[in-house]
């Protein structure tokens, strides 16, 4: 593995539409240094389905899968090439996205009040209510 491999993404058209090719590194120290750059590209993409493909990916982390499945809006795009490795993080990232529960901001639960399944926090002078049955959404 080349560890000086940058994240870089090209666009090409094959017989079936526009592929994304990816390649390099897609791990979140690599993503760090690239940023803007890559941030441009993925902005410059055409509207509308395209294909993917990671085949060429040296190394993909947690991060850069994550980028990736945010980006695909939470679904795998309609035609992409992975390898079996890649497929696996993406299914588990699909996995936690239907299982996971909302988020309660840490240090912010307070003292859950048994009657109501809601915890009150002091802020300000006012009262703050989180509430399970709200969807964990804060009330004033």
């Amino acid at each position: 593995m080349n560890l000086d491999a940058v994240p870089t993404l090209e666009l090409t058209t094959t017989a079936q539409g526009p592929v994304v090719m990816l390649r390099g590194l897609w791990t979140a120290l690599a993503l760090s240094q690239r940023k803007k750059t890559l941030l441009g590209l993925v902005r410059a993409l055409p509207n509308g389905p395209l294909a993917w493909d990671l085949t060429c990916v040296e190394r993909l982390d947690h991060v850069g899968a994550q980028a990736l499945w945010r980006y695909w809006q939470r679904q795998y795009p309609e035609r992409i090439s992975l390898t079996p490795t890649q497929r696996a993080l993406f299914d588990h990232l699909a996995e936690f996205d239907r299982t996971r529960q909302s988020p309660v901001p840490p240090g912010k639960m307070g003292k859950p009040h048994m009657q109501t399944n809601t915890a009150c926090l002091q802020k300000g002078g006012c009262k703050t209510r989180w509430s399970l049955q709200n969807n964990g959404r804060f009330e004033l």
